[in-house]
């Protein structure tokens, strides 16, 4: 997957140029890639979060029991597991 590179078509870099007088927005603007479409808006974002001990730990659990479906009853036994494993 091609890295994500932020950009503003020059259509849109002219837009804002003609309504912002602030120096530093300009000098960002001009520092910001043009995007090969003059009215494209590329945006990245960032990124996932990565998981919380809780979440893996309740993942492995679940993988466990070798489920064919969601069953919820298998959850709370695996959050019973993580409370008492957590003490």
């Amino acid at each position: 997957m091609p890295k994500c590179v932020p950009c503003l078509g020059q259509d849109v870099k002219d837009a804002i140029l003609k309504q912002v007088h602030d120096q530093a927005t300009r000098d960002l603007l001009g520092r910001l890639a043009t995007c090969p479409n003059p009215a494209e808006i590329q945006v990245c974002g960032k990124g996932t979060r990565p998981r919380s001990a809780y979440q893996e730990f309740a993942s492995q659990c679940l993988k466990a029991k070798h489920l064919t479906h969601f069953d919820p009853e298998a959850m709370k036994d695996c959050a019973r597991q993580w409370r008492e494993r957590r003490g």
